[in-house]
């Protein structure tokens, strides 16, 4: 391999490496390399010694916060589903015993509901 083509990189020796990391000492010098090189190079050969695996992206405060939110809205709704699941198996049940009450039972139901409501 002719040395012109070779990119130094200074990287931990770790098989690890953060996002942060990886952009400036990875991502930063290899794609400037290449724009010197623009529509020569076909391949990259990493050796011994670039990191494996790169972690993943931080998320900023204001992410943070949204995936917050976002988890507690999550837990509510399922709240509401198990509620909802519940009442469909119930209400099944109830059509089996009773066939002729399913309209009755979803009318109780519904009365039940608005009583809670109003209280």
């Amino acid at each position: 391999m002719p040395t012109e083509n070779i990119i130094l990189l200074d990287v931990p020796t770790s098989e690890d490496i953060n996002r942060k990391d990886y952009n400036a000492k990875i991502v930063a010098p290899v794609r400037e390399a290449l724009k010197e090189k623009k529509g020569q190079a076909k391949v990259l050969l990493s050796i011994y010694g670039i990191p494996l695996r790169v972690g993943s992206v931080e998320l900023s405060d204001d992410e943070k916060t949204e995936v917050k939110k976002l988890d507690l809205e999550i837990q509510e709704r399922q709240v509401v589903l198990k509620h909802l699941q519940a009442e469909a198996f119930v209400e099944a049940i109830l059509t089996r015993i009773w066939p002729d009450t399913t309209s009755d039972a979803a009318h109780w139901r519904s009365k039940e509901s608005a009583g809670t409501k109003a209280s």
